[in-house]
């Protein structure tokens, strides 16, 4: 039993696997890829300028020496109608925990099934803490309308699954805010002021959005511009939700209600489970919740798990939109999330586990390895997401058909190098929070 405990331990601290000097090496590739992926950017933005459509820009701020700024895609004239469809959309959302809940606590029957894997004594804890908490959930009309309606988080979210609003709302009532508490929210309003300012501001010199709409400029592209702005892309969706759910969340702190994070930083995300997870966590938690759970998500079973997230992506697939460009987007994360937990089966059998004990620094190079073309297609993936099939399609063009054995190198070569950097990130993170 010692040695376990000594094993679990050590386990975590994966970084310290390789050698410093390697590690310091990838964290410096990595850094200076970003760099330079972003200056392509930057430099296409001003090299094409006059190229691109007009109507995807708008006056700029005063104080900046930028005549114009590119266009927010949610400042389009059809936005109101798009307000009113996502709150509806969320709307329904919540309408539908608060149902499946009232019916988990009439039935007695519980959608949220335990791990094989879990420890029989937790299960026990599990159970009863969960009994306590249906217990004290009420379902009445005016329950139903305070959850539904609960301002805060009405326009934008992020989802807030009705036992955990249920559990809090109770909690909030009896122990009020403290000093400390209230610091907390303060700061985190600033951050996402501050948030919303630099979105802003990039948009007067990086023209993302405008470059892919422009097909004459993108094919003129080379690839490290092109995987700039599929860079970018992402970072000002990941920051705009930040914002998005960040705001209304300070209103609800201070009533008491934590929902849920804002997304993790996806720059040193790389696996298909954690940008899932750690994106948008409230739908995450509905879709475990209500539809990978009550499936049987949690048996032992490889299958099993793999056709129970087939039914959360199908429902993915629905809640986008059913389109062309979102099937490709939905498909190819179903295979990477396939991929990955055929991954984790491997990863925990007997041979496999030695080998990790016996060469820790070999496992971990070869665990890099085998992330890289899953990164490469999770890049294909957003490039569908943000611009559609048509750039997809470019993109994989540019690549793999057009692409010869020195990009491919270079491009492999470099993605190795991010990847273990975010390891080492992931680790590291693993580590202070177990600390904590």
């Amino acid at each position: 039993m010692g040695t376990k405990i000594k094993s679990a331990d050590v386990q975590p601290k994966k970084s310290k696997v390789l050698p410093a000097w390697e590690t310091y090496f990838y964290n410096t590739v990595h850094i200076s890829v970003v760099a330079y992926i972003l200056y392509c950017v930057y430099r296409a933005s001003n090299k094409y300028d006059g190229l691109l459509n007009v109507y995807d820009f708008e006056p700029g701020w005063s104080f900046i020496d930028r005549e114009k700024r590119l266009l927010n895609p949610e400042d389009y004239d059809g936005k109101s109608y798009y307000i009113l469809m996502f709150t509806l959309a969320l709307t329904h959302l919540r309408y539908t925990s608060f149902c499946l809940e009232h019916v988990e606590h009439v039935t007695g029957t519980s959608s949220l099934q335990q791990d094989t894997d879990t420890d029989k004594l937790y299960m026990e804890i599990e159970t009863e803490i969960k009994d306590k908490q249906t217990d004290e959930m009420k379902f009445s009309l005016m329950d139903a309308f305070v959850y539904i309606f609960y301002f805060p988080l009405f326009f934008c979210g992020p989802i807030i699954t009705y036992d955990e609003f249920s559990k809090q709302m109770n909690e909030s009532t009896q122990k009020p805010l403290q000093e400390k508490q209230m610091i907390s929210v303060a700061f985190f309003a600033l951050r996402m002021i501050f948030w919303a300012f630099f979105n802003e501001f990039i948009l007067h010199f990086f023209y993302f959005n405008a470059l892919q709409h422009n097909l004459s400029v993108i094919e003129d592209m080379d690839l490290w511009t092109l995987s700039g702005i599929g860079y970018c892309q992402g970072q000002f969706f990941m920051i705009k939700y930040t914002v998005m759910f960040g705001i209304p969340s300070v209103v609800a702190r201070t009533c008491g209600i934590e929902p849920p994070a804002g997304p993790k930083c996806i720059g040193h995300i790389y696996t298909y489970s954690d940008m899932w997870k750690y994106f948008d966590r409230g739908m995450y938690s509905f879709i475990k919740r209500y539809i990978y759970l009550p499936l049987g998500g949690s048996g032992a079973n490889i299958i099993q798990k793999l056709l129970c997230s087939l039914g959360c992506f199908i429902f993915v697939y629905i809640w986008h939109g059913i389109e062309y460009y979102i099937f490709l987007w939905t498909l190819f994360n179903f295979i990477g999330i396939s991929l990955e937990t055929l991954g984790y089966w491997i990863d925990k059998q007997t041979a496999v586990c030695k080998f990790k004990d016996s060469m820790p620094g070999i496992y971990r190079r070869m665990q890099g390895l085998v992330v890289v073309p899953l990164f490469v297609m999770s890049v294909f993936t957003a490039f569908c997401f943000f611009g559609g099939s048509v750039i997809g399609y470019m993109y994989f063009q540019k690549f793999i058909v057009k692409g010869w054995l020195k990009s491919w190198s270079i491009v492999i070569v470099v993605v190795y190098c991010c990847m273990q950097s975010s390891m080492d990130i992931h680790d590291r993170q693993k580590m202070k929070k177990k600390r904590e």
